[in-house]
């Protein structure tokens, strides 16, 4: 055999396969630890979204659909920056509670909860959700 002439090296073929299977490989790894939450740990049941209300206390209902993910005794309510969490009974699937003395015009209700992340890993992450509530009182007509 002539050594003059080059055969063709498999080299590049193996690199452009680990390539392309590698690229995938690390989208998939960046999707998990961009977006580590996955489906909601915690959602506001009660009350909606944007709730117009003329009462200074409003019921509020939370829900953790993914229950087995999420870590309860980690809530946080949060009225207008004020911690309400005391106010809640907090149970493996959900929590209730009264917020009071909301103020005249928009109030903001924060929750916030831990949990595993949906891959399932041993990490917790965060998951937080806001509600509007503007409680808009009527006018008296008579000032007795």
């Amino acid at each position: 055999m002539d050594r003059s002439q080059k055969t063709p090296s498999r080299r590049p073929r193996r690199w452009l396969s680990a390539l392309w299977i590698g690229i995938p490989a690390l989208s998939l790894a960046l999707v998990a630890w961009m977006y580590p939450l996955g489906p909601s740990l915690v959602e506001v049941a009660s009350p909606a979204s944007d709730l117009r209300s003329t009462n200074e206390a409003v019921e509020v209902l939370l829900r953790f659909p993914r229950s087995e993910r999420t870590r309860p005794e980690t809530l946080r309510v949060l009225v207008n920056g004020a911690d309400v969490t005391g106010g809640f009974d907090v149970a493996s699937n959900g929590a209730i509670g009264d917020v009071v003395l909301l103020v005249d015009g928009e109030n903001r209700l924060e929750v916030s909860v831990f949990g595993r992340a949906w891959w399932g890993g041993p990490r917790l992450v965060e998951h937080r959700v806001e509600v509007r509530i503007t409680v808009e009182r009527p006018i008296d007509r008579y000032w007795g």
